[in-house]
């Protein structure tokens, strides 16, 4: 693997984008398996190669923060994507996002991909909570967030709107300290 590795465990590596990852990632953009749950937007830029060369992982992702590739180390295949974003630095927390490749689902990627952004946020980068929204019928998501110690904090009735009609979510969150209880598990 020559790539620029960010963290890694077992099998599975999250590293930083590459411009030759771009035709894939934009082809994925397009899988309705894949995307389902997420916002059509995030991951525009892909298509424009120019922009992808200007957002470096180095540098400041403004609007996407800290993008990886999900990176299957034994097979050489990327599985999906994952980010950091919506980071408030005064206040040390951040929302992570994840997108699957829908021919990866249901093989517990997710959860370890999960689990190495939990590591790169807590322990790379010092925050102290990590939230997010999940669509409440997404239950493969919320389990996968549930193995990786999310608790959910909040319920939103009617608060996306796609496929015309509204979806509730769930808020999750974990804390830094319940991380640090729980780590020793993932990563033995």
């Amino acid at each position: 693997m020559n790539r620029l590795t960010i963290v890694e465990h077992n099998n599975i590596a999250l590293v930083a984008p590459e411009i030759a990852d771009q035709d894939m990632l934009a082809e994925w953009m397009h899988d309705i398996a894949t995307n389902t749950y997420l916002d059509q937007n995030d991951f525009e830029w892909w298509v424009c190669p120019r922009l992808m060369q200007l957002k470096t992982f180095e540098g400041q992702l403004s609007k996407h923060g800290h993008l990886m590739v999900i990176y299957l180390k034994d097979t050489n295949e990327i599985a999906g994507t994952i980010t950091l974003h919506s980071l408030n630095e005064y206040h040390r927390y951040a929302t992570p996002g994840i997108r699957i490749f829908s021919k990866y689902h249901s093989q517990g990627i997710g959860t370890q991909a999960m689990r190495l952004l939990l590591k790169y946020a807590f322990e790379l980068q010092g925050f102290h909570k990590v939230n997010l929204y999940v669509w409440a019928e997404n239950t493969g998501a919320i389990e996968c967030y549930k193995r990786c110690w999310f608790q959910q904090i909040g319920y939103h009735r009617e608060h996306y709107w796609r496929f015309d009609r509204y979806h509730d979510v769930m808020d999750m969150e974990i804390l830094v300290d319940e991380y640090k209880r729980l780590k020793h598990e993932w990563f033995v």
